[in-house]
């Protein structure tokens, strides 16, 4: 944890994911399979941190940059483009256009991709039913969660919690 954090990662983040982890550590009782949960969590974090490391490396802008960081750190709240525009310090307008042009996301979608993101990662480390991911994740209801899920990925979350998919 302390080196994804070190790499770029943000403590909530990471914070997070750690925990996420080390509760689905918990109900293992193979070794094989904590394992294979340990790897799938180095890989993870790894990833997490090349990702953060490539936005700065792409040039991405260090207020578009800190808005993205605001909205994975926010994930669990329900975040509006406003909201994410106020912290930019940007109006609303101008802020959406350079979210996009930096992004090629448009804020709203950036944020729905990110939630949908961490509700496979809920899907795979804990026993929280589709409809508790949903709730968490503050979509309208369990059936536009299902809907958006599966327009991401082609596939729906319970058959994405029955797979082998890796995250």
């Amino acid at each position: 944890m302390t080196a994804a954090i070190e790499g770029g990662l943000d403590q909530q983040t990471a914070l997070s994911l750690f925990e996420m982890y080390v509760q689905k550590g918990v109900e293992m009782t193979s070794p094989a399979d904590i394992e294979s949960l340990s790897m799938q969590a180095a890989w993870d974090m790894a990833k997490r941190v090349k990702e953060q490391k490539d936005l700065l490396n792409n040039g991405i802008r260090p207020t578009i940059y800190d808005c993205i960081q605001y909205i994975r750190e926010h994930i669990y709240t329900p975040i509006t483009v406003s909201e994410v525009a106020d912290y930019s310090g940007y109006n609303m307008d101008y802020f959406s256009r350079l979210f996009k042009k930096e992004t090629g996301l448009n804020v709203r979608a950036f944020i729905m991709s990110s939630e949908l993101y961490e509700a496979k990662k809920l899907l795979k480390f804990t026993n929280a039913t589709i409809g508790e991911i949903s709730s968490q994740l503050h979509f309208a209801n369990q059936s536009h969660f299902q809907r958006e899920f599966k327009k991401q990925f082609q596939i729906t979350p319970l058959q994405f919690r029955n797979s082998d998919n890796a995250i």
